[in-house]
């Protein structure tokens, strides 16, 4: 194009200029030579980002940003500058009068004939609308999926007003309230669905006439961008509770009725919705009222059907019916429950299709074993199904139903291997048929706590231990007010020198009314019931104070690893909470540890990742403990920045086993190789301790080296521990 294919940096950019103004969509180039400053934008450019080409003159794309742009995305633009690279990617950019829309950007280097970036050509599109429309096809299919799967009407709406509030990138409430009797019920929110409950609530109160409010939102949609210019009762409701403008769109029936409001609350004033806003806004509604006409239609469906829709097999009403038949009929049989250990499982890896068909199969295997012709199968909840016979039966049941699970399942095509979990009870004239599925019931409660292929029978023992869950379920508020739960310490030895490192911190019950209460038992019940973190908190509290004596009196400090249940690490306030406890104690954050399971991952890698970032920032170390009993531990474990591997005891046990052997020294390199301590939990003996020893694990813990004890206990083996104990 030019002689001898020199260009000079002049005729470079003049040539670029003359391209770029007939460009048919935005353009700007950029010096690559001054701080990627723009130099040149077309006119499209300008008008599309409404700032004058003064303004954009010597800025950089960064004027673009706004508070809801992507860090992630911006960081990918200023790597591809700084690298030469050509980038295409969408991202969330800001007009100038800050209202925002999706840019879609592509970036081009432009080399000179010695291959060094001279300038940058980004092309820029905005794209809002075929991302709106692409957002809403999602949102709609996935409505349709979910109330397929048996969703109610209140999960779809909360995921579609978090799926919407996404797409507008607005920071508002997004609700839909449905329409009863000339009044608005919240259905569903994006967030702080309880804000807008009490605002409402307080309108219910006040008797506030909301007749000329749904007179207004008849027409198609509401805005008001300022409340304090409104004078209605209900703007001055909404108002006083920082809601300070409005977005109502109609939902309406295809006959023209007025069913419901998809609405948008912002807590400051806005300027009036763009025509691209408003399609999008358009568009929402018909999703709702289909969804809602949907729903409806199959509820009542469901309130007529005898049979369960995604099987074909019987449901429990069903069952309910024809067992009674049977009890007319003098039968006297065995009812078994009977639920795959693996079903949640199967469910994770093919969805819930998955689990039905895994159901169906195992009910259809049920009803070839000769010993169960003629019974009644059923569906009996999501993952169980339910099996009565028609007499009792001679042979040993357990080795029947073992029969179902011989050969594999086949899922999607492929061969799923399964356990089954089995309860079963006796029926007959002296056992009403709901105190027979009561006692299968019972007894699988039981049977899911055990490994394997487990049928438990019911027994009386088995209500006992019910019974105590109980208790204790009732005794947990007195337990955490009256701080009935303490921490014993187990040391954390340095396998190498048998020195003390630290200790690991577990939770203990003296109940006042109940004794000495199992962990085994009250932490699943803490879990079950949303306690847990309650617990942790009374822990770590407990041993914060036993430090800050320690740190007052001049003595050495040790880390304590405090172990945190997953529902409790993911709270929202978690990270502010721990921090404020910690300060509160004036103890130094390195000498806590937070020990967490690898299950912590399965939720959200994202979300979990920050939140160990937050506290590593803080001063306080990260371990991840139970490692590998999990099924996706290597693949997550780079992403996490933790300090601390520690080896699950069933690893442990087994260390004779040259398999299993190589797996522990497989982890323990991993650790080495990511920079992070290992941990063996649970050693028990010397040869257990020698074999560690000599392939390198750095720490251990278990009954070798030290039982759990008291604080008491530990101050004195600190005060007088000189040697090792070994």
């Amino acid at each position: 194009m030019y002689k001898n294919n020199i260009v000079d940096r002049g005729q470079l950019y003049f040539s670029l200029c003359q391209v770029a103004k007939q460009f048919e969509s935005g353009l700007v180039i950029l010096d690559a030579q001054q701080q990627h400053n723009i130099i040149f934008a077309n006119n499209i450019f300008a008008s599309m980002v409404e700032y004058s080409n003064d303004e954009l003159i010597g800025s950089t794309l960064s004027l673009l940003t706004g508070p809801l742009t992507d860090s992630n995305s911006e960081a990918l633009i200023l790597e591809s500058l700084q690298l030469g690279l050509s980038l295409k990617l969408s991202i969330f950019h800001y007009r100038k009068d800050q209202t925002a829309f999706w840019n879609e950007l592509s970036i081009l280097p432009i080399r000179d004939h010695e291959s060094i970036v001279q300038f940058y050509i980004v092309a820029a599109r905005d794209i809002t609308d075929s991302i709106n429309v692409e957002a809403l096809i999602t949102v709609e299919r996935e409505a349709y999926s979910e109330l397929e799967q048996g969703a109610n009407i209140t999960d779809v709406f909360e995921h579609l007003c978090r799926h919407i509030a996404t797409t507008l990138q607005k920071k508002s409430y997004t609700c839909i309230f449905l329409i009863n009797q000339n009044r608005l019920k919240l259905t569903a929110s994006n967030a702080l669905s309880e804000k807008m409950q009490k605002i409402f609530h307080m309108m219910d109160n006040l008797n506030v006439d909301y007749g000329s409010f749904l007179q207004a939102i008849r027409k198609e949609r509401y805005i008001v961008h300022d409340l304090a210019q409104h004078s209605k009762e209900w703007a001055k409701i909404l108002q006083q509770n920082g809601i300070e403008a409005i977005w109502h769109q109609a939902i309406k029936t295809p006959e023209g009725e007025l069913v419901g409001i998809f609405s948008l609350f912002f807590e400051e004033s806005i300027k009036l919705p763009r025509p691209s806003e408003i399609k999008f806004l358009d568009r929402v509604a018909p999703i709702i009222t289909l969804a809602l006409k949907y729903f409806n239609q199959k509820q009542e469906i469901l309130q007529l059907a005898y049979y369960d829709e995604k099987t074909g097999l019987p449901n429990f009403a069903l069952f309910q019916n024809e067992l009674t038949q049977f009890y007319q009929e003098d039968y006297r049989g065995v009812i078994c429950i009977i639920e795959p250990g693996e079903y949640q499982r199967v469910v994770d890896l093919y969805g819930r299709q998955g689990g039905d068909a895994l159901l169906l199969q195992l009910a259809q295997r049920a009803m070839f074993i000769p010993a169960f012709e003629n019974a009644l199968i059923a569906r009996y909840t999501n993952s169980s199904v339910i099996l009565a016979s028609k007499h009792t039966i001679d042979e040993e049941l357990e080795g029947l139903l073992h029969e179902i699970i011989v050969e594999p399942f086949t899922i999607e095509g492929k061969s799923v291997y399964i356990t089954l979990k089995i309860g079963t009870s006796n029926y007959g004239q002296f056992i009403s048929s709901t105190e027979a599925v009561k006692r299968a019931d019972t007894a699988l409660s039981v049977s899911l706590k055990s490994a394997g292929t487990t049928m438990k029978v019911y027994d009386e023992s088995q209500v006992q231990t019910l019974q105590l869950e109980m208790e204790v379920l009732s005794s947990f508020s007195y337990a955490l007010k009256n701080m009935e739960f303490t921490p014993v310490l187990q040391p954390k030895v340095n396998i190498q020198t048998g020195q003390i490192e630290g200790f690991e911190a577990l939770a203990r019950w003296f109940s006042e009314s109940l004794g000495f209460v199992s962990p085994a038992i009250f932490i699943p019940v803490a879990e079950n019931t949303g306690n847990i973190h309650k617990v942790d908190r009374v822990i770590l509290r407990k041993i914060l104070a036993w430090q800050k004596t320690r740190q007052d009196t001049g003595k050495q400090m040790y880390q304590i690893a405090v172990n945190i249940s997953p529902n409790h690490f993911y709270d929202p306030h978690f990270v502010e909470n721990m921090k404020q406890l910690i300060n509160e104690y004036g103890v130094e954050p390195r000498y806590i540890k937070f020990e967490i399971t690898e299950s912590v991952e399965l939720e959200n890698m994202i979300r979990a990742k920050g939140i160990i970032n937050e506290l590593k920032a803080f001063g306080i170390a990260m371990s991840i403990d139970d490692f590998g009993v999990g099924y996706s531990s290597l693949g997550y474990l780079k992403e996490l920045p933790f300090d601390e591997i520690k080896i699950d005891k069933s690893f442990i046990d087994h260390l004779t086993d040259g398999r299993m052997n190589a797996v522990v020294r497989t982890l323990i390199q991993l650790s080495a190789d990511l920079n992070m301590k290992s941990v063996a939990e649970g050693i028990e003996t010397e040869e257990q301790h020698l074999e560690l020893q000599k392939i390198g694990c750095q720490v251990g813990q278990g009954y070798y080296y030290y039982k759990p004890m008291t604080l008491s206990e530990v101050e004195q083996l600190l005060d007088y521990e000189t040697l090792p104990p070994y």
